[in-house]
């Protein structure tokens, strides 16, 4: 099987000049519209109810008297619908219109005793951003207090949250990259003690430990695959499925394979793994096996842009083997005469020749920020009688993949749609809900490694 296969997102870095740009709102919305219906693998399963037809025709109406400035919001609004965080959405925006805090943040803004139970400060996962969050009626606007990344100053707007009863937020987040500031719109979700996206988590941070913050020295986080071994369990940590680890995550097995093989417990640390593909978690599966593993297929929606994309990944002849080579041209070809149409795959059934007596149990940890493919990793493992599910609720990006930009007709906008999706949708769904673990980890609990080998 091609390792490259299952749930993978392109990401096109695209720098251009935009600013001032005045697009149609009308237009633009007609344009959007139609690439959901014509392009987006989840369009048919979603779309085909008067519940939609209704709240589609709502948002034409409303694009007919949205300046081009307010189009982004009306856009997402609309994308919102459908419930994907694989559809990626955002607007690039001249720095000029990024608002400051109308006066410089002092300590009495950071100390004062907010009403609102979400107002105040909050820090991101990676430690980078700070912000202060302040309640303007339905928004939560969130400005820099402590930034430890170029560009941003203290009082820049950072982040907007358009609050919802749904359970499902509306945030605005304002990057700086690539010499351009780009307007990214997410679904989010908001509690008293998190809010969380599908590519950041922002945390509360206690007022009392506020300066202790500044003083200490910043920790990034290490990203590379690694295994600890303690008494007689195996933490493997695997931060990210990108194929750039698969041979990083095989060599570590093959390392300690007599190790693993001889300890009674396996944890394997998914959290804030973004996804990739999933087969760099096949050198682990040995080690969970109790019966036939189903793996599932992918289903794409045949479009042209598609069958380029798959054009462009096979010409690289050194990624696949001969009968690789030969099974993806004929689903290219497939895909090429059957524009408009979703076609599947075949479920893989995936043995072992034998259950390994060691590790007696396995342990995967999941947060909300794990996504994707590190999802579809978790629903084939779970298959096995050895593991056990601990954590939180995972990210709930797993029902659609592979997403491709298309052009809006509107340099300013940028827009990707995911064209494939499993063979076990829509009989289970899992978008933004996400996978329960077997386990929930309390709120409290700091240390899950701690907690779990406890």
């Amino acid at each position: 099987m091609n390792r490259k296969r299952h749930f993978f997102c392109f990401f096109f870095l695209v720098s251009f000049s935009c600013f001032g740009q005045q697009c149609d709102c009308r237009v633009l919305v007609n344009k959007i519209s139609s690439l959901v219906r014509n392009k987006y693998a989840g369009y048919m399963y979603k779309a085909n109810t008067k519940k939609y037809i209704l709240f589609e025709q709502k948002i034409k109406k409303k694009s007919e008297v949205t300046a081009g400035d307010n189009c982004g919001d009306l856009i997402f609004e609309y994308l919102k619908y459908f419930e994907d965080k694989h559809i990626w959405f955002s607007e690039q925006i001249d720095d000029s219109r990024l608002v400051k805090h109308a006066k410089k943040i002092t300590s009495f803004d950071i100390n004062r005793k907010w009403t609102d139970s979400l107002q105040g400060l909050w820090t991101d996962n990676s430690k980078l951003y700070t912000l202060l969050f302040i309640r303007d009626r339905n928004k939560l606007k969130g400005y820099i207090v402590d930034a430890k990344v170029d560009g941003y100053q203290k009082g820049d707007l950072k982040m907007e949250i358009i609050l919802s009863n749904s359970g499902s937020s509306i945030s605005v987040l304002y990057e700086k990259w690539n010499g351009t500031l780009e307007k990214q719109y997410k679904i989010c979700r908001v509690t008293q003690s998190k809010i969380v996206t599908d590519i950041f988590e922002f945390s509360r941070t206690p007022i009392d430990s506020f300066e202790s913050y500044f003083n200490r020295p910043l920790k990034y986080p290490v990203y590379n695959p690694r295994i600890e071994v303690k008494d007689k369990t195996v933490l493997l940590t695997i931060p990210s499925f990108s194929f750039e680890y698969y041979n990083v995550v095989d060599s570590l097995i093959n390392a300690y394979d007599s190790i693993i093989s001889q300890s009674n417990n396996l944890i394997v640390d998914l959290r804030n793994n973004y996804g990739g593909t999933i087969e760099v978690s096949y050198p682990v599966f040995k080690y969970l096996y109790t019966q036939p593993f189903k793996i599932f297929g992918a289903c794409n929606l045949a479009t042209p842009e598609g069958v380029e994309m798959y054009n462009k990944s096979l010409a690289d002849t050194a990624n696949y083997t001969k009968e690789e080579l030969i099974t993806y041209r004929k689903l290219v070809d497939t895909l090429a005469k059957s524009i408009g149409k979703i076609i599947c795959d075949s479920v893989e059934i995936k043995r072992y020749p034998e259950v390994l007596r060691h590790p007696k149990n396995v342990a995967i940890v999941m947060n909300n920020l794990t996504l994707s493919a590190a999802e579809l990793f978790i629903l084939v493992a779970r298959q096995s009688k050895k593991v056990t599910l601990f954590g939180e609720y995972s990210g709930g990006t797993v029902d659609f993949g592979v997403a491709i930009e298309y052009n809006t007709d509107c340099k300013k906008y940028l827009l990707s749609l995911p064209m494939q999706t499993n063979t076990d949708y829509p009989a289970k769904r899992y978008d933004i809900i996400g996978i329960k673990p077997d386990v929930l980890i309390p709120e409290t609990e700091k240390d899950w490694i701690r907690y779990i080998r406890d």
